[in-house]
């Protein structure tokens, strides 16, 4: 409609399916808790640190930083699991939506 382009457009950074790149984070997951939190696991919550919590309708998700990459998370996931929680694993986290790690992988493939 009269526009005219004066050099190819880049898509590398155009929204995916509508979504874009720059929402995805990874988040590491610690643990999930009808109730409270044992008090030996919310210490080494508070030792981890970076710790938020999400609150569902039937349990209270906790989760440690926010990173750009995987690798990022990968080392923050060993770091967790070195401070004992073992069962902790990586998920995505899209605009505060918490996705899992695959599907942010899959948003972020080039």
């Amino acid at each position: 409609a009269g526009a005219k382009l004066t050099r190819p457009e880049s898509l590398k950074d155009k929204p995916v399916s509508g979504i874009d790149k720059a929402d995805v984070r990874y988040k590491v997951q610690l643990g999930s808790f009808a109730g409270n939190v044992p008090s030996d696991v919310m210490g080494k919550f508070i030792e981890i640190g970076d710790v938020s919590n999400i609150i569902g309708a039937e349990d209270t998700r906790y989760y440690h930083g926010t990173f750009r990459t995987r690798s990022e998370a990968a080392a923050a996931l060993k770091m967790v699991q070195e401070k004992g929680i073992t069962d902790a694993f990586i998920v995505g986290d899209l605009k505060g939506r918490i996705i899992t790690g695959e599907d942010a992988d899959q948003l972020l493939a080039p």
